[in-house]
């Protein structure tokens, strides 16, 4: 019994030994709490999420796909890809899979006409260029939104208010499936030579 003891003891030994130089890792991904209210929200810094991330929220829009443009975006002008997305949803239809011939999905004007963009891509990273704009720069939504959309600033912020929300709240789904789950970093042949042998040594001195 006592030499059966002293084997237990020095498993624990081993193993712990074996996290000390990092054999048996575990890592848990911790939660990701994403705030869903654009008012709280600092509209000139990056949304923090991943191209992935980016991509669930534009599944099943005219801009799937594009989620490693909008990071770029991001990274390039300090801008929130998020709300970016949900003026698209209000000025390009892109939830409705609307296709738009000028590849303008944020209703960029210029003297009254809308611009016309080489690609998609462009026209994201025209939009975060503007956000930096001296016109809206450091703006809140508030302020932002009567400058975006003057005649209709109230209503067209609700609009912006809800898709906001409504993007932020897919992630919830993307976060139950990619950010809670416990990996196993050992490797599993690695993980089972070192427990056979382990209880091979426990059943011989026991």
């Amino acid at each position: 019994m006592r030499k059966f003891l002293t084997v237990l003891a020095c498993l624990g030994v081993l193993v712990t030994t074996a996290l000390a130089e990092g054999e048996l890792k575990t890592e848990v991904k911790p939660k990701v709490f994403h705030n869903t209210n654009i008012y709280k929200t600092n509209l000139h810094k990056p949304s923090g999420l991943t191209s992935e991330e980016i991509n669930h929220i534009l599944d099943g829009t005219s801009l799937n796909g594009y989620g490693k443009i909008f990071r770029e975006m991001e990274d390039r002008y300090n801008a929130n890809a998020v709300f970016a997305i949900s003026i698209a949803s209000i000025e390009g239809g892109i939830e409705s899979g609307r296709v738009d011939g000028k590849n303008n999905y944020f209703g960029l004007m210029f003297r009254g006409k809308k611009i016309y963009y080489k690609d998609i891509a462009d026209n994201i990273m025209a939009f975060g260029e503007l956000m930096n704009n001296s016109t809206f720069i450091n703006k809140e939504f508030m302020a932002f939104s009567k400058s975006y959309c003057p005649l209709h600033d109230a209503k067209w912020r609700d609009l912006v208010f809800v898709k906001f929300s409504s993007f932020m709240n897919k992630l919830k789904n993307f976060d139950e499936e990619e950010k809670y789950e416990t990996v196993d970093l050992i490797d599993p042949v690695r993980y089972n030579d070192l427990i056979l042998s382990l209880k091979l040594e426990s059943s011989e001195l026991a």
